[in-house]
């Protein structure tokens, strides 16, 4: 018996040994690991969507509003962008698997709409059975056209970025990385500048399909990144970062534009700084109206308009948190504002456009002249990109309220914002004024503007 037991204990097998923790200095070197991995993700994802040669937005939606901006990977000298109504009605169709008729012609009644005039041809607005695919109205425009300001506009669109380019283009080098939008002309054209301030743990180039927008009808927008990453720095640093980029635009955007190997190929355009527009999204349009109100920096260049989407006063008088950098006073028609200002709001902010010190306080302060807009089927990340990296993209759209898609809010707000422009920037109001009046030839459904003239 002895015996069998001593075999059993010599012959059993070794337990293995647990492995001792690593010590505190390994622990750093794992998590100092994962956020160089995080860094590098965020960076690569930047860098595939800033490219100049791709949409910033691959991934389609089932929305009946498709974006106009061309497919991705083809050079902008080669696209050819599609207009927003016959996108739109192609898209519908293929929804309600409904195909064109191929030689038939429809009454005419079914080609008028409210104006008075021919909206498209019948092969693209009629379905297979006769009936209108979409209803007239929502195809209506100021001047009777289909959806003017609401479809992508007449000019190709150029995209560069101040980082990852030649540096011998600029005689000095910008305060903020930045991107870059211009028309493409052939010939030499001055456009209005619109400066774009992007809002708290954001990035530029996820606002780059609602900008390209803008851009195709007239307008050189340029976007700022003012932070890597968070953006822990406050709503002051970016107010004087601001300043700084505008600063800094007005000396060198026009030899950025002409002496750029790859923008002076493809476009003639140049800054018009007697038309110059401030917009900002979040705390980007807290950080903007603070610079119009001139509360921490003043403006090189003359402010003439300013759109602010779904602003956001955080850290204010109502805030858990008061930052010290308030923009607003809480006291109703108390900031007389130096420009036109619009601002354009959600319905399904929540907590990230929180009552009190969203869109609808950044109105009830400022007095003559300021006009409101609100889209109430839509939430406060809805002005984003489809795809704005691996990750981002499912973060957003759990971390705030959205809407049934995001493309529908990039095409209103992108038409809105051109009307006001239009209006502020060029004298032409009839747009806003056909908006103001009709809020239903709106593509998506939007509350009554109104204005305190």
């Amino acid at each position: 018996m002895a015996a069998r037991l001593a075999l059993l204990v010599s012959s059993r097998r070794s337990l293995p040994t647990l492995q001792p923790l690593p010590p505190p200095r390994a622990l750093s070197r794992i998590a100092s690991l994962l956020v160089t991995s995080l860094l590098a993700v965020s960076f690569l994802s930047f860098a595939s969507n800033a490219s100049p040669l791709r949409d910033a937005s691959p991934l389609p939606d089932a929305s009946p509003f498709p974006d106009a901006s061309p497919l991705p990977d083809v050079p902008y000298d080669q696209q050819q962008p599609i207009p927003e109504p016959l996108a739109s009605l192609q898209s519908w169709q293929s929804l309600q698997n409904v195909s064109s008729p191929s030689s038939a012609v429809p009454p005419a009644s079914r080609l008028i709409g409210a104006a008075g005039t021919a909206h498209l041809p019948a092969a693209t607005l009629l379905g297979a059975d006769g009936t209108a695919v979409l209803p007239a109205s929502k195809l209506i425009g100021a001047d009777g056209t289909p959806g003017k300001v609401f479809s992508w506009g007449s000019y190709k669109v150029v995209q560069r970025s101040s980082i990852g380019g030649p540096m011998f283009v600029f005689k000095v080098l910008p305060p903020r990385p930045l991107l870059l939008w211009a028309p493409a002309t052939s010939s030499p054209q001055s456009f209005p500048v619109v400066l774009f301030q992007h809002g708290w743990a954001t990035h530029n180039y996820w606002f780059g399909d609602m900008l390209k927008r803008v851009v195709s009808h007239g307008y050189i927008v340029v976007a700022p990144q003012m932070y890597p990453l968070i953006g822990l720095t406050g709503a002051i640093y970016e107010m004087k970062g601001s300043c700084a980029v505008i600063r800094w635009l007005k000396d060198n955007l026009k030899d950025w534009l002409a002496r750029h190997p790859i923008l002076h190929r493809r476009t003639k355009a140049s800054p018009d700084w007697s038309k110059f527009a401030l917009t900002g999204h979040s705390r980007g349009g807290k950080v903007a109206f603070g610079v119009l109100r001139e509360l921490f920096c003043k403006s090189a260049v003359a402010i003439k308009a300013q759109f602010l989407l779904d602003p956001v006063n955080g850290g204010g008088e109502r805030s858990s948190f008061k930052s010290g950098d308030s923009v607003l006073t809480y006291v109703p028609n108390s900031i007389q504002v130096s420009a036109p200002v619009a601002v354009l709001g959600t319905g399904l902010g929540g907590s990230c456009a929180p009552e009190g010190d969203n869109y609808k306080e950044f109105y009830s302060d400022m007095v003559d002249p300021v006009w409101k807009f609100a889209v109430p089927g839509y939430g406060h990340a809805d002005f984003f990109n489809n795809w704005i990296g691996p990750g981002i993209t499912f973060i957003s759209k759990h971390f705030c309220k959205n809407g049934p898609a995001r493309k529908p809010m990039r095409v209103v707000t992108g038409g809105l914002m051109v009307a006001f422009l239009q209006a502020k920037l060029l004298g032409d109001s009839a747009d806003l004024d056909d908006l103001m009046a009709n809020p239903g030839h709106s593509p998506v459904p939007i509350s009554q503007p109104v204005t305190k003239p």
